[in-house]
């Protein structure tokens, strides 16, 4: 029988808009993330190496993959944007492919994108993000 993985602590507070991972966001990205996660917050997230076509003229974007409360967000910014949210619930299969550096998301039936190149150790805490229990709010007593 398969011992289960060690995963890094998963990441449960609210990213602050000058986390190091938004650097690399641009002004049309903020706006696009902004929109997509609405008033849910954001974890933990990281600039894949994926990329899908938001109609830009000479090349795709790349995707961003955000963990929220219960929820991938993943989301490119174009003349098309791009955004879904996926429940961590439809992604209980889900596994990082060290051949390939991708992370499947597995089952996810409905989804878009179901491959993310990630490198192992962004794709280990996208994992933990998803395996984590959910946050209990602090009960008044």
């Amino acid at each position: 029988m398969a011992a289960e993985p060690a995963f890094p602590p998963a990441f449960l507070e609210a990213l602050a808009e000058n986390a190091p991972c938004w650097a690399a966001l641009t002004a049309l990205e903020r706006r696009w993330r902004d929109e997509a996660a609405g008033d849910t917050p954001i974890h933990w997230a990281v600039r894949t190496e994926s990329r899908i076509d938001v109609g830009a003229w000479l090349s795709d974007a790349r995707v961003w993959a955000a963990a929220q409360p219960g929820a991938l967000l993943l989301f490119a910014a174009g003349k098309r944007p791009y955004a879904e949210t996926i429940p961590f619930a439809d992604l209980h299969e889900s596994l990082y492919n060290h051949i390939t550096g991708e992370l499947i998301l597995a089952p996810a039936p409905n989804a878009r994108v179901t491959r993310l190149k990630l490198l192992p150790v962004d794709a280990l805490q996208l994992l933990a993000q998803m395996h984590a229990p959910p946050k209990r709010k602090k009960s008044s007593e």
